[in-house]
Parts: C-alpha cells; structure tokens; sequence
C-alpha cells in the first residue's frame, strides 16, 4: 500500500515554520499552537536557509572588507533584524542569572523570569 503524502498540508506547515521563525508576514490568524506545533518538523530547514543567508552576508562582506570585524557585525546584524532577535532575551536572561551576586537555586530561576534586564 502507497502512502499519500498531503503536499499543500506540507506546504503549509512550511510557510507556518518560516512565519514563526522569521519577521516575514506569513502567518494568518488561523495559526495556532497546533500548527506551530506540528510545523516544527520544519524547523530545521528554516534554520539552515537563515544560517545560510547570514553566511552568505559574512562570505560576501568578507570580500569586500577583508578579514576585519565588519563582516561578522553585518552578519550578525543581518540575523538579529531577519529573525527579529528570536533567542536574544534567553541568552540575555542566562547571563543575566549567571552573572548575579546570588547563590541559591530560587534567586537565579526568580531571575530568568524577571523581564527586566539587569
């Protein structure tokens, strides 16, 4: 027995993926937690086109500037504006809880859910 494959579900898990990780408008108001969820199998490959974007950026720029820090600044720049700093406050929070003059358990997790920084 054959299996069909629902390529316009497909299609749509992938355009559901892609609004979710990125700043492109794809997602309409019908999106819910459920097709987030089960567009999560395309996750991957949306990572590896951002990451293939900004290393594009990094490999072009590298060209024209040299090996300086400006390519890896307008990379980074290019993944911060793309993704909309998706990832950036977690990473922010655990250094935020890292770096704490506390010492207990309670105070670091009453950290990594405090919305301020600092």
């Amino acid at each position: 027995m054959e299996a069909k494959v629902d390529f316009v579900r497909w299609l749509r898990l992938s355009r559901v993926a892609t609004g979710f990780l990125t700043i492109l408008p794809l997602t309409r108001e019908d999106d819910g937690p459920e097709e987030i969820a089960a567009s999560s199998i395309f996750f991957p490959l949306v990572g590896l086109l951002i990451g293939g974007g900004v290393y594009g950026v990094f490999w072009v720029t590298r060209f024209v500037f040299g090996a300086s820090f400006l390519p890896a600044l307008l990379a980074l720049t290019t993944w911060v504006v793309f993704t909309g700093g998706l990832h950036l406050d977690g990473l922010a929070d655990v250094v935020d809880a890292l770096g704490a003059p506390v010492f207990s358990k309670e105070a670091r997790e009453r950290i990594l859910k405090d919305p301020s920084l600092g």
